[in-house]
Protein backbone atom coordinates (compact mmCIF):
# COMPACT_ATOMS: atom_id res chain seq x y z
CA UNK A 1 0.00 0.00 0.00
CA UNK A 2 1.35 3.42 -0.97
CA UNK A 3 1.55 5.74 2.04
CA UNK A 4 1.86 9.55 2.17
CA UNK A 5 3.61 10.56 5.39
CA UNK A 6 3.11 14.15 6.57
CA UNK A 7 5.56 15.39 9.23
CA UNK A 8 8.08 18.12 9.94
CA UNK A 9 9.77 17.78 13.36
CA UNK A 10 11.69 15.38 15.58
CA UNK A 11 8.51 13.61 16.70
CA UNK A 12 7.56 13.04 13.05
CA UNK A 13 11.02 11.67 12.35
CA UNK A 14 10.70 9.03 15.07
CA UNK A 15 7.54 7.74 13.39
CA UNK A 16 9.00 7.94 9.88
CA UNK A 17 12.10 5.95 10.82
CA UNK A 18 9.93 3.09 12.07
CA UNK A 19 7.44 3.33 9.20
CA UNK A 20 10.03 2.83 6.45
CA UNK A 21 11.31 -0.31 8.18
CA UNK A 22 8.01 -2.05 7.43
CA UNK A 23 6.54 -0.11 4.49
CA UNK A 24 8.45 0.24 1.21
CA UNK A 25 6.18 2.61 -0.72
CA UNK A 26 6.32 5.86 1.28
CA UNK A 27 6.45 9.45 0.06
CA UNK A 28 7.12 12.21 2.58
CA UNK A 29 5.40 15.60 2.63
CA UNK A 30 7.16 18.05 4.91
CA UNK A 31 7.40 21.79 5.52
CA UNK A 32 9.50 24.01 3.21
CA UNK A 33 12.89 25.31 4.35
CA UNK A 34 12.60 28.09 6.92
CA UNK A 35 14.94 30.68 8.47
CA UNK A 36 16.85 29.61 11.55
CA UNK A 37 19.40 31.27 13.83
CA UNK A 38 17.33 34.46 14.03
CA UNK A 39 16.58 34.41 10.34
CA UNK A 40 20.16 34.52 9.12
CA UNK A 41 20.23 31.08 7.51
CA UNK A 42 17.59 29.15 5.56
CA UNK A 43 17.70 25.50 6.58
CA UNK A 44 15.70 22.33 5.87
CA UNK A 45 13.85 20.72 8.76
CA UNK A 46 14.98 17.50 10.38
CA UNK A 47 12.60 15.33 8.33
CA UNK A 48 13.78 16.73 5.00
CA UNK A 49 17.40 16.22 6.06
CA UNK A 50 16.63 12.58 6.83
CA UNK A 51 14.98 12.11 3.45
CA UNK A 52 17.98 13.61 1.66
CA UNK A 53 20.43 11.38 3.51
CA UNK A 54 18.37 8.22 2.97
CA UNK A 55 17.23 8.83 -0.60
CA UNK A 56 13.56 8.96 0.39
CA UNK A 57 11.15 10.72 -2.00
CA UNK A 58 9.75 13.91 -0.49
CA UNK A 59 7.77 17.04 -1.38
CA UNK A 60 7.90 20.42 0.37
CA UNK A 61 4.80 22.28 -0.87
CA UNK A 62 4.37 25.95 -0.04
CA UNK A 63 0.66 25.68 -0.83
CA UNK A 64 -1.25 22.46 -0.12
CA UNK A 65 -3.78 23.36 -2.82
CA UNK A 66 -1.13 23.93 -5.49
CA UNK A 67 -2.29 22.07 -8.63
CA UNK A 68 1.14 20.59 -9.35
CA UNK A 69 1.42 19.27 -5.78
CA UNK A 70 -2.08 17.76 -5.87
CA UNK A 71 -1.22 16.18 -9.21
CA UNK A 72 1.93 14.60 -7.69
CA UNK A 73 -0.11 13.04 -4.88
CA UNK A 74 -2.75 11.76 -7.30
CA UNK A 75 -0.03 10.16 -9.45
CA UNK A 76 1.41 8.45 -6.37
CA UNK A 77 -2.02 6.82 -5.86
CA UNK A 78 -1.80 6.58 -2.05
CA UNK A 79 -3.85 4.09 -0.11
CA UNK A 80 -3.35 5.96 3.16
CA UNK A 81 -2.08 9.24 4.56
CA UNK A 82 -0.38 9.37 7.97
CA UNK A 83 -0.01 12.73 9.71
CA UNK A 84 2.33 13.30 12.67
CA UNK A 85 3.14 16.89 13.64
CA UNK A 86 3.08 18.20 10.09
CA UNK A 87 2.41 21.81 11.09
CA UNK A 88 -0.41 22.69 8.69
CA UNK A 89 -4.09 21.82 8.47
CA UNK A 90 -4.77 19.53 5.52
CA UNK A 91 -7.52 20.77 3.18
CA UNK A 92 -10.29 18.38 2.15
CA UNK A 93 -8.98 18.30 -1.41
CA UNK A 94 -5.83 16.70 -0.05
CA UNK A 95 -6.96 14.45 2.82
CA UNK A 96 -9.64 12.89 0.63
CA UNK A 97 -7.15 11.66 -2.00
CA UNK A 98 -5.89 8.47 -0.29
CA UNK A 99 -8.22 5.50 -0.76
CA UNK A 100 -8.61 4.95 2.99
CA UNK A 101 -8.26 8.58 4.03
CA UNK A 102 -5.66 10.31 6.22
CA UNK A 103 -4.94 9.26 9.79
CA UNK A 104 -3.59 11.67 12.41
CA UNK A 105 -1.68 10.46 15.48
CA UNK A 106 -2.57 12.91 18.24
CA UNK A 107 -0.90 13.01 21.67
CA UNK A 108 -3.99 13.07 23.88
CA UNK A 109 -7.06 11.02 24.63
CA UNK A 110 -9.44 12.82 22.31
CA UNK A 111 -11.78 14.61 22.64
CA UNK A 112 -9.75 15.96 25.57
CA UNK A 113 -6.93 18.31 24.56
CA UNK A 114 -7.77 18.84 20.94
CA UNK A 115 -5.35 21.36 19.46
CA UNK A 116 -1.64 21.93 18.80
CA UNK A 117 -0.11 21.66 22.31
CA UNK A 118 -1.65 18.62 24.03
CA UNK A 119 1.45 17.49 25.95
CA UNK A 120 2.00 20.91 27.47
CA UNK A 121 -1.59 21.51 28.57
CA UNK A 122 -1.96 17.99 29.88
CA UNK A 123 0.96 18.64 32.24
CA UNK A 124 -0.02 22.24 33.05
CA UNK A 125 -3.42 20.99 34.22
CA UNK A 126 -1.87 18.25 36.35
CA UNK A 127 -3.49 15.31 34.56
CA UNK A 128 -2.52 11.84 35.75
CA UNK A 129 -3.38 10.02 32.51
CA UNK A 130 -2.96 10.72 28.82
CA UNK A 131 -2.36 8.75 25.66
CA UNK A 132 -2.37 8.67 21.87
CA UNK A 133 -5.39 8.76 19.57
CA UNK A 134 -5.40 7.58 15.96
CA UNK A 135 -8.28 9.18 14.05
CA UNK A 136 -9.38 9.95 10.52
CA UNK A 137 -8.83 13.58 9.54
CA UNK A 138 -11.90 15.59 8.61
CA UNK A 139 -12.53 19.29 8.08
CA UNK A 140 -12.47 20.11 11.82
CA UNK A 141 -9.58 20.39 14.28
CA UNK A 142 -9.00 16.93 15.77
CA UNK A 143 -12.68 16.05 15.30
CA UNK A 144 -12.53 13.01 12.99
CA UNK A 145 -13.73 9.52 13.88
CA UNK A 146 -11.48 7.68 16.33
CA UNK A 147 -9.83 4.47 15.15
CA UNK A 148 -8.06 3.49 18.36
CA UNK A 149 -6.54 4.92 21.53
CA UNK A 150 -3.77 3.87 23.91
CA UNK A 151 -3.62 5.22 27.46
CA UNK A 152 -0.64 5.72 29.79
CA UNK A 153 -0.13 7.05 33.31
CA UNK A 154 1.70 10.31 33.89
CA UNK A 155 4.37 10.11 36.57
CA UNK A 156 4.64 13.01 39.02
CA UNK A 157 8.21 13.59 37.82
CA UNK A 158 7.38 13.47 34.11
CA UNK A 159 8.19 16.64 32.21
CA UNK A 160 7.55 17.58 28.58
CA UNK A 161 10.52 15.57 27.31
CA UNK A 162 9.93 12.36 29.27
CA UNK A 163 6.22 12.35 28.50
CA UNK A 164 6.85 13.07 24.83
CA UNK A 165 9.17 10.04 24.68
CA UNK A 166 6.52 7.78 26.24
CA UNK A 167 3.88 9.03 23.81
CA UNK A 168 6.13 8.53 20.80
CA UNK A 169 6.64 4.88 21.79
CA UNK A 170 2.94 4.08 22.14
CA UNK A 171 2.11 6.32 19.16
CA UNK A 172 4.27 4.18 16.89
CA UNK A 173 2.35 1.13 18.10
CA UNK A 174 -0.91 2.96 17.30
CA UNK A 175 0.36 3.73 13.81
CA UNK A 176 1.18 0.13 12.97
CA UNK A 177 -2.03 -1.23 14.51
CA UNK A 178 -4.01 1.27 12.43
CA UNK A 179 -2.20 0.30 9.22
CA UNK A 180 -2.79 -3.38 9.93
CA UNK A 181 -6.50 -2.87 10.66
CA UNK A 182 -6.88 -0.95 7.40
CA UNK A 183 -5.04 -3.62 5.40
CA UNK A 184 -7.25 -6.31 6.92
CA UNK A 185 -10.41 -4.23 6.41
CA UNK A 186 -11.44 -4.46 10.06
CA UNK A 187 -11.56 -0.77 11.00
CA UNK A 188 -14.26 0.15 13.51
CA UNK A 189 -14.45 3.83 14.40
CA UNK A 190 -16.29 5.88 16.98
CA UNK A 191 -17.47 9.46 16.64
CA UNK A 192 -15.80 12.22 18.65
CA UNK A 193 -18.43 14.13 20.62
CA UNK A 194 -17.19 17.71 20.93
CA UNK A 195 -17.94 19.15 24.36
CA UNK A 196 -16.90 22.79 24.77
CA UNK A 197 -16.35 22.18 28.49
CA UNK A 198 -13.44 19.81 27.75
CA UNK A 199 -9.92 21.28 27.90
CA UNK A 200 -8.51 22.54 24.59
CA UNK A 201 -4.75 22.56 23.92
CA UNK A 202 -4.25 25.96 22.30
CA UNK A 203 -0.87 27.16 21.07
CA UNK A 204 1.37 28.53 23.78
CA UNK A 205 2.42 32.17 23.98
CA UNK A 206 5.52 33.53 25.65
CA UNK A 207 3.43 35.16 28.37
CA UNK A 208 2.10 31.71 29.33
CA UNK A 209 5.48 31.11 30.95
CA UNK A 210 5.01 33.91 33.49
CA UNK A 211 4.90 32.39 36.99
CA UNK A 212 2.05 33.50 39.23
CA UNK A 213 3.39 32.96 42.73
CA UNK A 214 -0.12 33.19 44.24
CA UNK A 215 -0.84 29.79 42.69
CA UNK A 216 -0.02 26.58 44.55
CA UNK A 217 3.46 25.07 44.47
CA UNK A 218 2.04 22.09 42.58
CA UNK A 219 0.47 24.31 39.90
CA UNK A 220 3.73 26.22 39.42
CA UNK A 221 5.70 22.97 39.28
CA UNK A 222 3.28 21.67 36.65
CA UNK A 223 3.90 24.78 34.56
CA UNK A 224 7.69 24.46 34.85
CA UNK A 225 7.75 20.81 33.75
CA UNK A 226 5.20 21.36 30.99
CA UNK A 227 6.96 24.13 29.09
CA UNK A 228 10.60 23.11 29.32
CA UNK A 229 10.80 23.09 25.53
CA UNK A 230 9.26 26.56 25.07
CA UNK A 231 8.65 29.20 26.32
CA UNK A 232 10.01 28.02 29.71
CA UNK A 233 8.62 29.27 33.01
CA UNK A 234 10.00 32.66 34.07
CA UNK A 235 9.81 35.20 36.85
CA UNK A 236 11.35 38.58 37.65
CA UNK A 237 13.16 40.12 40.59
CA UNK A 238 14.36 43.62 41.42
CA UNK A 239 18.01 44.35 42.10
CA UNK A 240 19.71 47.72 42.14
CA UNK A 241 16.44 49.39 41.05
CA UNK A 242 16.28 47.20 37.95
CA UNK A 243 13.97 44.31 37.15
CA UNK A 244 15.66 41.19 35.82
CA UNK A 245 14.22 37.97 34.42
CA UNK A 246 15.16 34.37 35.13
CA UNK A 247 13.75 31.14 33.74
CA UNK A 248 13.09 28.36 36.24
CA UNK A 249 14.18 25.07 34.69
CA UNK A 250 14.02 22.61 37.58
CA UNK A 251 12.11 22.69 40.85
CA UNK A 252 9.93 20.59 43.13
CA UNK A 253 7.06 21.26 45.53
CA UNK A 254 7.93 21.35 49.23
CA UNK A 255 5.44 20.49 51.96
CA UNK A 256 7.55 21.43 55.00
CA UNK A 257 6.25 23.79 57.65
CA UNK A 258 7.63 27.29 57.12
CA UNK A 259 6.45 30.68 58.30
CA UNK A 260 3.11 31.18 56.54
CA UNK A 261 3.22 34.96 56.95
CA UNK A 262 5.72 35.50 54.13
CA UNK A 263 4.56 37.04 50.86
CA UNK A 264 4.01 34.89 47.78
CA UNK A 265 7.19 34.85 45.70
CA UNK A 266 9.43 35.51 48.70
CA UNK A 267 12.62 33.54 49.28
CA UNK A 268 12.08 31.95 52.69
CA UNK A 269 14.86 29.41 52.95
CA UNK A 270 18.30 28.85 51.38
CA UNK A 271 20.06 25.50 51.16
CA UNK A 272 23.80 25.96 50.69
CA UNK A 273 25.24 24.41 47.51
CA UNK A 274 21.78 23.26 46.46
CA UNK A 275 19.06 25.89 45.97
CA UNK A 276 16.38 27.98 47.63
CA UNK A 277 12.72 27.79 48.63
CA UNK A 278 10.02 30.25 47.54
CA UNK A 279 6.64 30.87 49.19
CA UNK A 280 3.66 30.08 46.93
CA UNK A 281 -0.06 30.62 47.35
CA UNK A 282 -0.17 27.14 48.82
CA UNK A 283 2.94 25.33 50.08
CA UNK A 284 6.45 26.11 48.80
CA UNK A 285 8.67 25.52 45.76
CA UNK A 286 12.30 24.48 45.97
CA UNK A 287 14.26 25.92 43.03
CA UNK A 288 17.15 23.79 41.74
CA UNK A 289 18.16 25.10 38.31
CA UNK A 290 17.69 28.44 36.55
CA UNK A 291 18.62 30.34 33.41
CA UNK A 292 19.25 34.04 34.14
CA UNK A 293 18.95 36.49 31.24
CA UNK A 294 22.20 36.89 29.27
CA UNK A 295 23.81 34.11 31.29
CA UNK A 296 24.34 30.36 31.01
CA UNK A 297 22.11 27.76 32.66
CA UNK A 298 23.24 27.28 36.25
CA UNK A 299 22.36 25.78 39.60
CA UNK A 300 20.02 27.83 41.78
CA UNK A 301 22.66 28.22 44.52
CA UNK A 302 25.21 29.67 42.08
CA UNK A 303 22.57 32.04 40.75
CA UNK A 304 21.71 33.21 44.25
CA UNK A 305 25.35 34.03 44.98
CA UNK A 306 25.84 35.91 41.72
CA UNK A 307 22.59 37.84 42.01
CA UNK A 308 23.29 38.60 45.67
CA UNK A 309 19.79 37.56 46.70
CA UNK A 310 18.90 36.56 50.24
CA UNK A 311 15.98 35.40 52.33
CA UNK A 312 13.26 38.02 52.23
CA UNK A 313 13.92 39.00 48.63
CA UNK A 314 10.93 38.44 46.40
CA UNK A 315 10.12 37.28 42.85
CA UNK A 316 7.17 38.90 41.08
Amino acid sequence: MNICFFGSNNISLSFLKELIKKENDVIVITQPDKPSNRGLVIKPNIVKNFCLKNNLPFITPENLLDKEFIHQILNFNPGLGIVVCYGKILPQELFSIPKYGCVNLHFSLLPRYRGPAPIQWTLINGETKTGVTAFFIDSGIDTGNIILQKEINIDLKDDFFSLEKKLINIGIDCMFETIQEIKENRIKTKIINIDKSLPYARSLKKIDGKIDWTKSAQDIYNLIRAIKLWPKAFTTYKKDNEYKTIKILDAEPVYKTFNQNNQCGEIIDIEKNNGFTVKCGQNFLFIKQVHPENRNIMGAWDFLLGARLKSGDRFV
